[in-house]
């Protein structure tokens, strides 16, 4: 939703990178439905708890170094770990928890769940856009 403007914020087309934001938008849609097939490997192999702490941990360290990249001016190494973020999500939490979750809980339970969860896609979808205006892209990332 928002891909093109982050990597324009960022200003791909810069001296210290050769990847425009089109360009980049387009590889992080091939990385991340490329990604989400690799789950159906991921699941079976290592097991639901480890791929959900690993997943948070690879999250969160891709998204600090994205920041730190976007701050020092690497723009291309902060696409790298924007797309290494994607791969780790789609391959660790984004199937994870939708399996997990109607296992321990109740129908009504999950039906609570899943509306909480649109709502803080729908939170985050419309505040990213001035979080990325008034935080710029590496305070963004970093608060994620």
């Amino acid at each position: 939703m928002y891909s093109n403007r982050i990597f324009n914020t960022i200003n791909l087309e810069g001296q210290t990178s050769y990847i425009s934001a089109r360009t980049a938008t387009v590889l992080a849609g091939c990385v991340s439905f490329a990604s989400a097939f690799a789950a159906f490997k991921t699941v079976p192999k290592f097991g639901r708890k480890k791929l959900l702490v690993i997943g948070q941990f690879t999250m969160g360290a891709s998204l600090l170094l994205t920041s730190i990249s976007i701050y020092s001016g690497a723009k291309t190494l902060s696409v790298l770990f924007m797309l290494l973020f994607l791969v780790c999500y789609q391959s660790t939490m984004g199937p994870t928890h939708w399996i997990y979750i109607p296992e321990i809980l109740t129908d009504a339970q999950f039906g609570f769940v899943v509306t909480i969860h649109y709502l803080n896609g729908v939170e985050i979808g419309l505040s990213t856009e001035y979080l990325i205006e008034y935080m710029k892209p590496e305070g963004t990332f970093l608060m994620f």
